[in-house]
């Protein structure tokens, strides 16, 4: 019955709201969609493959990132440090839906509505990663484990730019590991081939893959050479998908087109561990890595404020192909947010680098110097901070539902 009442954005009226975002993005007029602006680069243009692999719960507590400093992603930190990575990456949300729609869509997700499964997205193009990247020439493909009908992104993606959708029903039924499908070892086997595959066309790809054997329930497939060092369920499948990952990037690297690959490796989102706050922030706060040992000579870690709507943007400049960006998403390597914020269902949070606002359902607020773990509501000490914060949130969050609402998302 609660997922029935849809939260009521109305701390700002909606013109107020689109104009902020104007301002927050220097939107350009000329276009449908107040929100688009003319991406241009001044150097030429590169078309490197991309394999953008979205990996399930993988929070930055489980990573080098984590506070503790206690990592069982022993590959995945030794690529970010040969990488461009951002070490204040936020993801949109806390589930699959919510890493799909904020990656690959640049949008964010309106707290208590599923964004790949509503009244709206159903009858409306998005032009996001795929639309773009297919227009300049690249085949685009998505992988799961699992069946399309899931979060209904079978069709949402189909629908929204890409050609080719490969699910549980592509791989050998002996191969299956239970509800979600086959193992992280299994998908990635599978991916590789079909890679090798497009290699061959000449023809540039991208491809997203979205991993699974960190979800829960904690257990490690059953067919499978892995041994883990912990004796932890919670760690060992940690443990396990960063050796899946690795034995595939093996793989790749003695293929000859690995050296003209872009690897992204990004979250779906975090997942629950204890914490003094509403929203733990291990459920966001996620790895963002760019790694193409080709392609990147000068290798650094970034420690801007970025949520996953970046992603798509800051990619492109890497590519410095001409498009239009019709999303609420930015270039981290040119711009930068104030504030990160995304929803926890029906909460909303928003950070900069010392505060944390958290937004209840029914409009109560608290305010949190997270950097320490403090447990003290500071709200009305920083009363002005507080009001920036919700009023940037709120503008983003309103343009995202005023834009679907109205149509304006598609190609411009």
């Amino acid at each position: 019955f609660d997922s029935m009442e849809k939260t009521s954005l109305n701390y700002l009226d909606n013109e107020t709201a689109v104009k902020n975002v104007c301002e927050y993005l220097n939107a350009q007029d000329g276009f449908d969609s107040p929100i688009a602006r003319k991406i241009a680069f001044p150097d030429s243009s590169i078309k490197p493959n991309i394999v953008l692999i979205l990996m399930e719960s993988m929070t930055s507590e489980m990573t080098c990132l984590s506070q503790s400093k206690k990592s069982f992603t022993p590959t995945l930190d030794s690529i970010s440090k040969i990488s461009i990575s951002f070490s204040n990456f936020y993801s949109s949300g806390i589930h699959t839906c919510n890493g799909l729609y904020g990656t690959l869509y640049s949008l964010p997700s309106v707290p208590g509505v599923h964004p790949l499964s509503n009244l709206y997205t159903v009858n409306s193009k998005f032009y996001g990663m795929a639309n773009v990247l297919k227009d300049n020439g690249y085949s685009t493909s998505f992988f799961c484990t699992h069946y399309e009908e899931f979060d209904n992104m079978g069709f949402f993606l189909r629908n929204n730019g890409f050609e080719n959708f490969f699910s549980a029903k592509e791989y050998n039924s002996d191969l299956s590991e239970g509800t979600f499908g086959v193992s992280d070892e299994a998908q990635y086997e599978f991916v590789f081939n079909k890679l090798s595959e497009f290699s061959k066309t000449g023809n540039p790809f991208f491809t997203t893959l979205l991993t699974i054997s960190t979800h829960e329930p904690p257990v490690l497939p059953k067919k499978t050479s892995f041994k883990p060092k912990s004796k932890i369920p919670f760690e060992q499948i940690y443990e396990y998908a960063d050796w899946a990952m690795g034995n595939f990037m093996k793989r790749c690297a003695k293929e000859k087109w690995y050296d003209n690959t872009i690897f992204v490796f990004v979250a779906d989102h975090g997942c629950n561990m204890p914490s003094p706050y509403e929203i733990p922030l291990s459920y966001h706060h996620s790895p963002f890595i760019i790694y193409s040992p080709a392609l990147i000579k000068e290798p650094k870690q970034i420690d801007k404020l970025a949520i996953q709507m970046d992603v798509f943007p800051t990619l492109m400049n890497f590519l410095k192909l001409p498009y239009t960006n019709n999303t609420l998403g930015m270039n981290l390597f040119k711009e930068e947010r104030p504030f990160a914020f995304f929803c926890k269902d029906y909460l909303v949070g928003c950070l900069d680098k010392k505060h944390f606002l958290i937004i209840q359902k029914f409009g109560g607020e608290s305010l949190y110097d997270y950097t320490n773990g403090n447990p003290e509501n500071i709200l009305n000490q920083n009363q002005a901070l507080s009001d920036s914060m919700k009023t940037y949130t709120y503008s983003m969050l309103q343009t995202a539902q005023w834009l679907l609402e109205n149509k304006k998302l598609g190609k411009q």
